[in-house]
């Protein structure tokens, strides 16, 4: 089966989401499918657990990150994702066990968003998680910037550290170093940085590295160039909901560009709902 064409559509993929038969869906051909009233897998035919629908958020962003190549492109860029052992939402390996698991991370963070618990309660909450998915590196890289966001630095070591330990997220650890030392010494935090982009010359930092370039440039004051990196990372995933969106609205603030930080918060709102401690940002 290829995993970017629809089973129901038979057209690609736009807005994936995995249902509890541990599928991949277009989003609006599901919820139509089940709305119907079927109760069975429109791939096995088996009853369903219950109708859960869950955003395949890596496989939207790899299909929205390569849209003007070719498919045949795309299919082997995914074949050499898994063959680095990124966790993709892979069907083959979602148990309707881990899909629970994975609707309660996306409520806790909802919650939060939301403004229905605090980001204590919020951190607290998906802690609990590390240990039960230590490979779902979207759940690692959200819990560190929380951790981040809060200057929590103690708490993120854990997921940090399982991050650097992966072979396509081993930078994260350095740049997000490169942004706790900046707290305290920026001219130390930047002999860091300079070393770690010297040494990465000659093998070119990662889409995923981009925002976290951006953070810690933004730690060190360099807020024109952590913008530019913030942008260029947008072009690539335009649809990233996680908190590091928090860290550009601090950036648009230390600038000063109140019109542009106003639009940031209102297109998030529009699109994504209410972010509460991203409206707050002034």
């Amino acid at each position: 089966m290829n995993c970017f064409i629809c089973p129901l559509t038979k057209k690609t993929l736009v807005d994936p989401v995995v249902a509890a038969d541990g599928y991949t869906y277009e989003k609006h051909a599901i919820e139509a499918y089940l709305a119907s009233g079927k109760t069975t897998s429109p791939i096995t035919g088996n009853e369903l657990p219950d109708k859960t629908l869950i955003p395949n958020k890596t496989l939207r962003s790899l299909i929205l990150s390569n849209s003007v190549k070719k498919l045949e492109e795309l299919q082997q860029k995914y074949l050499e994702i898994k063959a680095a052992n990124i966790v993709v939402l892979d069907p083959s390996k979602e148990t309707p066990e881990v899909l629970k698991l994975l609707l309660q991370i996306e409520n806790i963070l909802k919650q939060y968003k939301e403004g229905a618990i605090n980001v204590e309660e919020c951190l607290k909450g998906l802690e609990g998680f590390i240990d039960l998915l230590p490979e779902d590196d979207e759940l690692l890289q959200e819990f560190t910037l929380l951790c981040f966001w809060t200057q929590n630095y103690a708490k993120a070591g854990k997921a940090l550290n399982m991050l650097s330990k992966h072979p396509l997220f081993n930078v994260i650890k350095p740049l997000l170093d490169v942004y706790l030392k900046a707290q305290s010494n920026k001219a130390e935090a930047q002999k860091i940085y300079d070393s770690l982009c010297k040494a990465k010359e000659d093998n070119l930092f990662r889409v995923r590295d981009i925002k976290y370039k951006a953070i810690a440039l933004n730690g060190l004051g360099r807020n024109q160039e952590a913008l530019t990196h913030f942008n260029a990372y947008e072009v690539f995933v335009p649809f990233d909901t996680s908190v590091y969106v928090l860290f550009k609205a601090k950036t648009l603030r230390d600038m000063g560009m109140s019109k542009e930080l106003n639009m940031l918060q209102t297109d998030y709102f529009i699109k994504y709902g209410n972010f509460k401690e991203l409206a707050n940002i002034k």
